[in-house]
């Protein structure tokens, strides 16, 4: 859950007193610049500057929508319902998703200036992994409400969430291509066992196979251009799952009882 610190509310309610205050009149950065990520730009205006992304944020919504977090603090877990997202102010979050019942991977880190959890508010599904504050953390805790609105008055915010959207998509695709990659030579090898036991010559090390043959049955029967099927031949050579017959390259030997992975 999110917990403010015991003296949040009279840290936020000094914000500005602090500022006037700590302004360094030899134009230094201010108290609150330094702890927080966050310029004042105007008496009731904040301004977070990251990497990709030039954000603005009024008090009031920094007062309402600021969060700290201690670390080692679960800010969601796999699996729950999401209606929020963060903005790190101040601080670094780990991104967890569980492997087993006692083990976990590291799927990335999060800092000052990154978005985390929008999926899970945008798509409204359960969240995918487990968020955890690594350090002190300062947040911006966004519900539906608030993103529709930094979207249509912040448009440095609504082109950084695009880049993220996007990202997300991009890194999508990659993972469904590597999956059809994968479905592809599993599709191949699967042919070849079939093919090495309906038409492959049986020797005491497996079944042998003529390649030249091969490739025209499975390019009639599997729908693959053979220089898919010969750069997958060609790999499952390289990682001895089958291997080259004595009598020659043009033959391999496929032992049916072996697994592509």
């Amino acid at each position: 859950g999110e917990a403010d610190c015991p003296n949040a509310s009279e840290f936020r309610e000094d914000i500005p007193n602090m500022m006037t205050a700590a302004a360094d009149r030899n134009g230094k950065s201010c108290f609150f610049d330094k702890i927080c990520g966050w310029k004042k730009t105007s008496q009731s205006t904040f301004r977070l500057r990251s990497e990709d992304c030039d954000m603005k944020i009024t008090k009031n919504i920094y007062q309402k929508y600021a969060k700290t977090f201690e670390p080692g603090q679960v800010l969601f877990k796999e699996g729950e319902h999401g209606d929020v997202m963060f903005i790190i102010i101040q601080g670094e979050v780990e991104i967890r998703k569980r492997t087993s019942a006692k083990t976990f991977k590291t799927l990335i880190t999060f800092h000052e200036g990154d978005i985390f959890g929008e999926m899970a508010l945008i798509e409204k599904k359960p969240r995918s992994a487990t968020a955890i504050a690594l350090k002190p953390c300062r947040m911006l805790v966004m519900n539906e409400a608030l993103l529709d609105t930094m979207i249509e008055n912040n448009p440095d915010f609504a082109k950084k969430m695009i880049r993220i959207l996007s990202e997300r998509i991009r890194k999508a695709n990659l993972i469904i291509q590597n999956m059809a990659g994968t479905n592809r030579q599993n599709q191949i090898f699967s042919g070849l066992k079939q093919y090495a036991q309906e038409k492959g010559t049986s020797t005491f090390k497996g079944h042998r196979v003529r390649l030249s043959e091969f490739l025209e049955w499975a390019r009639n029967r599997l729908g693959i251009t053979e220089k898919e099927i010969s750069q997958t031949i060609a790999d499952l050579l390289k990682r001895k799952i089958v291997t080259s017959s004595a009598l020659g390259k043009e033959e391999i030997i496929v032992n049916l009882s072996r697994q592509l992975y």
